[in-house]
């Protein structure tokens, strides 16, 4: 998508889109209130499972790069959807692990996904808004970014509370599959 077919700036498409990255980059924090019992379950030192937020964060970084030239290449919208199902789907078989290197790269796969709609994303919202009243959609799409890992831990306790160790992931995997048609409207 280019400036001439981009769809028409909306205050409230950029509150859409931060509220989905919010909820995507939760996904990197929610399991640190249960590191310990992550140590636990897979007879791993607490540094081991601490990897588990190390690793995602990792991925986001590496796949930085490569997530901008798929955009590019085939659309913010397209790169969104496809990496919002990987998220779910590394949910699930982190939820379903039965070894600890089998979560670590789980989480690794979740963690290339969100750097890949991170990248495109921003590159949605740079496409989508004006210049006028692009600092103000930055800083509401980065105040996503940072509320989303600020509220993990919080909300990943609370999962944590109501079921075990894996409840998180599974939060994660539907979680995930619901921003699907969030991402659809706002990028449409």
């Amino acid at each position: 998508m280019d400036q001439r077919t981009a769809p028409p700036y909306s205050t409230a498409a950029v509150v859409a889109l931060s509220v989905t990255i919010a909820l995507t980059v939760m996904n990197m924090t929610l399991i640190v209130p249960v590191i310990p019992a992550y140590a636990d379950l897979f007879g791993v030192s607490l540094a081991a499972a601490a990897s588990l937020v190390s690793v995602f964060a990792a991925g986001r970084l590496l796949v930085r790069f490569w997530g901008g030239i798929a955009a590019d290449r085939v659309g913010a919208r397209r790169v969104s959807l496809v990496a919002t199902v990987i998220v779910s789907l590394g949910a699930v078989w982190a939820a379903l692990a039965q070894d600890f290197w089998i979560l670590l790269v789980a989480r690794l796969v979740q963690g290339f996904a969100v750097g890949a709609l991170g990248v495109a994303a921003n590159q949605h919202l740079l496409v989508i808004t004006p210049r006028e009243v692009l600092g103000r959609a930055t800083a509401l799409l980065q105040t996503g970014i940072v509320l989303g890992a600020s509220l993990g831990p919080f909300f990943g306790g609370v999962m944590a509370d109501l079921g075990d160790a894996r409840t998180p992931f599974w939060a994660q995997a539907v979680l995930s599959l619901l921003l699907v048609p969030v991402i659809l409207a706002v990028m449409g």
